[in-house]
């Protein structure tokens, strides 16, 4: 009779372990299946962004020229704005990861993009968008800004009126920007005294900050910096811009 009741009683504990078992695989298969369905779900939500992101960056052109251009992509996600080069490396600009990104003059004669990384609300990322500006054409100058700056690189001289950061205090002093084909200075209006003078050589830079500033940083060949603005014309700020790396290139 006892070893009747053991068997009853083992065969009782392997049922419960069996239904254990099986319970816990149900229950596993129910999480994978949710799981797979958020999958789909979130892969459902990246392919209509991407497609948000197709029309929503394939506008006609992009051109630096008399007023602000700029891409918009409105998106709840994770974006960034990067450089592609002609040589087929890129850049991520840097702080450009609103939705609203204005073209200045470090892009042009380069391709625009926008990355995008959909994410839901437990912080759980998608695969990486990628849509380009301009139907994935360079930014180019518009005619008369191109027009203006090869009449500079033709005749070899050019003057810019400009505001100059003499100290720390924030004080914008008048200037003019001279260049010419030897080199260039950065002149004070009032006193006519030489605050820049350089040559275009490897080591000249220019730094532009993002949004719609009309400031830029010159760094000379000696390492110095020096804060600029051309006032509130952007414009005038990518010519320049444009005009200082024309001549550097040439000169």
């Amino acid at each position: 009779m006892s070893t009747d009741n053991s068997t009853t009683n083992s065969s009782r504990a392997m049922d419960e372990k069996q239904k254990e078992s099986i319970t816990a695989a149900l229950n596993e298969l129910a999480l994978r299946k949710a799981d797979l369905d958020e999958n789909v779900r979130l892969t459902n939500d990246l392919k209509e962004k991407a497609r948000e992101l197709r029309n929503l960056t394939q506008d006609p052109y992009y051109e630096i020229g008399s007023q602000p251009s700029n891409v918009h992509v409105e998106s709840p996600y994770q974006q960034m704005w990067v450089r592609h080069l002609q040589d087929g490396t890129r850049h991520y600009i840097e702080g450009a990861t609103n939705p609203e990104y204005v073209v200045t003059a470090d892009d042009v004669d380069k391709c625009i993009a926008v990355e995008c990384i959909p994410m839901d609300e437990n912080g759980r990322q998608g695969e990486l968008v990628r849509r380009f500006a301009n139907d994935q054409n360079k930014i180019t100058c518009d005619p008369d800004m191109q027009a203006e700056i090869d009449s500079y690189i033709t005749k070899s001289q050019a003057d810019f009126g400009v505001l100059v950061l003499l100290d720390s205090f924030n004080h914008w002093e008048p200037a003019t920007f001279i260049l010419r084909r030897s080199g260039f200075q950065v002149k004070i209006n009032k006193t006519g005294a030489l605050q820049i003078a350089d040559e275009f050589s490897e080591n000249l830079s220019i730094k532009i900050p993002g949004g719609l500033s009309t400031q830029f940083v010159l760094t000379c060949s000696d390492v110095t910096s020096h804060p600029l603005s051309t006032y509130n014309d952007i414009r005038m700020r990518d010519t320049l811009v444009l005009t200082i790396r024309m001549f550097q290139s040439k000169f």
